[in-house]
């Protein structure tokens, strides 16, 4: 099978699912990544910092009155990553679903060769 390859660092949900809100290519408070995806700040920021380490997402400080805030933003070469990793991703899908009985395919939601369940039994 060619075609892109997954990501080993976006094999981690937490990480791929931080890059996919940061998709819109703006920053957005860390205290809002906890939030959302409701982790600790200690959990949040140690996926951050692999993100940070691999270059997918620059972090910015910024000082609120008496409060420290960060910001996340992800990297054109994060965005590129993200795009090949759901694009790997929607490949091995593909397959799957290729590789089903039309009757398992239905239930697990698949198109086959373009085609849903119900057209390929007829």
């Amino acid at each position: 099978m060619s075609g892109p390859d997954l990501d080993p660092l976006l094999l981690t949900k937490q990480r791929m699912f931080i890059l996919c809100m940061l998709a819109d290519m703006e920053s957005h408070e860390f205290s809002l990544l906890c939030k959302r995806f409701d982790q600790t700040a200690a959990a949040i920021s140690e996926q951050i910092r692999e993100l940070r380490t691999a270059e997918y997402v620059r972090v910015q400080w910024g000082v609120n009155g008496d409060l420290r805030r960060m910001s996340v933003r992800l990297t054109r070469l994060g965005r590129i990553r993200l795009v090949s990793h759901v694009l790997a991703l929607q490949g091995i899908v593909q397959k799957a679903c290729d590789l089903m009985g039309p009757a398992a395919a239905d239930l697990a939601g698949c198109r086959v060769g373009g085609m849903g369940a119900e057209e390929l039994e007829k």
